[in-house]
C-alpha cells in the first residue's frame, strides 16, 4: 500500500492519476494532518499495511519563503519531524520517499550537478530541503530523497512566481505581459511531471535503500530558448516584460542524473526539449 500525503497538490495529483490507472493500491492523504487522524483513529487504514509513504506535502515555495521566522517555512519543517517521530514510535518498516530540490539546494555551478556537489542553497526553501533532508536520513527510517529539477506539465492551479513554462501560458491566454527575470543566458533544467511519477514509482518497487539522488532531463535550455519557443508557437504575438533577477533566483543548473538512471533503471522520457516544444502547443491549444 502507497501512501500520499499531499495528494492534492501538483505531484500528487499526478502519481495518484498513475497509480489509479495501473490498478495499484494507494492511500490518498491531503495532509500529513489526515493521515495522523486516520491512522491514531485506526479508521480504514493500519500502518502496518503501509509499505511506501510518499511525502508531497507542503506550503512553502521559494518565492514565499523570505524568513526562519515564516508560518510556512516552521510548519513545513515541524511537520516531517514530527510525522517522522510518529514512524519511529512506532516502528515502522516501509519506505519513505521525499521530494527534495534539485535547484535550490546546491551551491552555484555552470557544470552539471551531481548528488556530491558543494552544496549551497541560494534561498531559504532550499535551506528547508536541506533541513527536511537530515530529518528524513537522522530518523534511521528506510528512504529515497529525491532532488528534483523544475517541474512542468498540466495544472488545475497556476500559482504566480512559480514555473515559469505554466505561468506564460496561462498569462499570454488572457493577453498578459510574460515576465522574464534575469538575464537571458540564464539556465534552468526542467523536468516533466510523468518523468517525476516515473521515478517516484520505481523509487516505490527498488529494493535499494537510503539513498539520494538528482531526477531532472540531464538538459540545459536557456531562457532565451524558452522565449524563443513561446515566440514561435505564438506567432509573435506573445508580449514580453524584462525585469531583474530576483533574490531567489540564481543564475542556472542542469542535473547530473547519471545516479538516479543507474540504481533505479530510470530515465527521462518526456522531458527533452522537443518535449517542452510539445507541451507548449498543447497547452495554448486548449
Amino acid at each position: 500500500m502507497n501512501v500520499i500525503v499531499g495528494s492534492e497538490g501538483f505531484i500528487g495529483q499526478h502519481y495518484t492519476r498513475c497509480l489509479t490507472n495501473i490498478n495499484e493500491d494507494f492511500f490518498r492523504v491531503p495532509t500529513r494532518e489526515a493521515l495522523l487522524n486516520i491512522i491514531s483513529a485506526n479508521r480504514e487504514l493500519t500502518l502496518g499495511e503501509v509499505s511506501n509513504v510518499i511525502w508531497l506535502a507542503g506550503k512553502t515555495f521559494p518565492f514565499n519563503c523570505t524568513s526562519i521566522n515564516n508560518p510556512n517555512y516552521m510548519n513545513d519543517l515541524e511537520s516531517l519531524d514530527h510525522f517522522l517521530e510518529f514512524l519511529q514510535g512506532r516502528r515502522w518498516s516501509g519506505r519513505f520517499i521525499f521530494l527534495s530540490s534539485g535547484g535550490c539546494v546546491y551551491a552555484s555551478s555552470s557544470n552539471p550537478l551531481s548528488e556530491s556537489s558543494e552544496l549551497g542553497p541560494n534561498n531559504l526553501y532550499g535551506t528547508l530541503k536541506l533541513e527536511q533532508e537530515k530529518l528524513v536520513i537522522a530518523s534511521g527510517i528506510m528512504h529515497s530523497i529525491l532532488r528534483v529539477a523544475n517541474v512542468f506539465g498540466h495544472k488545475n492551479r497556476i500559482i504566480s512566481g512559480q514555473d515559469v513554462i505554466s505561468n506564460w501560458i496561462s498569462n499570454y491566454k488572457l493577453g498578459n505581459t510574460c515576465e522574464v527575470y534575469g538575464n537571458l543566458d540564464s539556465f534552468r533544467d526542467y523536468i516533466n511531471v510523468i518523468d517525476v511519477v516515473r521515478a517516484i514509482m520505481s523509487c516505490s518497487m527498488n529494493s535499494t535503500v537510503n539513498h539520494l539522488l538528482n531526477i531532472g532531463s540531464g538538459e540545459v535550455m536557456q531562457t532565451r530558448e524558452l522565449m524563443e519557443l513561446f515566440t514561435r508557437h505564438t506567432h509573435g504575438q506573445i508580449k514580453f516584460h524584462f525585469k531583474n533577477s530576483r533574490e531567489i533566483d540564481r543564475n542556472g543548473y542542469v542535473l547530473d542524473i547519471s545516479h538516479a538512471k543507474k540504481v533505479l533503471g530510470w530515465i527521462p522520457t518526456n522531458s527533452h526539449i522537443s518535449d517542452v516544444s510539445d507541451f507548449i502547443v498543447e497547452e495554448l491549444r486548449k
